[in-house]
């Protein structure tokens, strides 16, 4: 038998096992209502959801973090958006947000919006619930430093 026959039998043989397993198994829920860990009850909101994006739904102090120290304010969020992805209208999402220390100038402070790399698709991966990533909480303290409040969501 030639190599290329080898490789041949052994991709439809994997193919047939796939769509064995395929039909074995359930499908996964998928959207806005599924989840795959039952995180504290800050991350459920059970209420009626405001009809606008961008409403404060509640927060909550923020374990601390060695890399963080420049926060005078280090929260973890819980706020409305709009589901694009599977069109589920106006739903909660979590994240976080930081103050920094001293006095705001004239106006506020300015504010960094920033979304993390990838971390894992997890519930328990959130960063408001693990805390940022070393890295990431570097660019935060950074910013922090500089004068920046952040936002960033889950």
């Amino acid at each position: 038998m030639r190599a290329r026959d080898c490789w041949t039998i052994a991709a439809l043989l994997a193919a047939v096992a796939g769509l064995q397993a395929r039909a074995e198994t359930p499908p996964l829920p998928v959207g806005p209502a599924a989840g795959d860990q039952e995180l504290s009850p800050f991350y459920r909101w059970k209420e009626t959801l405001p009809a606008k994006p961008g409403a404060m739904l509640r927060q909550e102090p923020m374990p601390a973090q060695v890399e963080i120290t420049n926060a005078a304010v280090a929260q973890r969020i819980l706020y409305t958006t709009t589901d694009l992805r599977w069109k589920a209208g106006i739903v909660p999402v979590s994240g976080t947000f930081y103050l920094p220390k001293g006095t705001p100038p004239a106006g506020g402070w300015p504010l960094v919006a920033w979304a993390h790399g990838t971390l894992g698709v997890a519930d328990v991966c959130a960063p408001s619930w693990a805390g940022h990533k070393p890295r990431d909480a570097t660019y935060i303290e950074r910013w922090l430093e500089n004068g920046f409040a952040v936002v960033a969501t889950d």
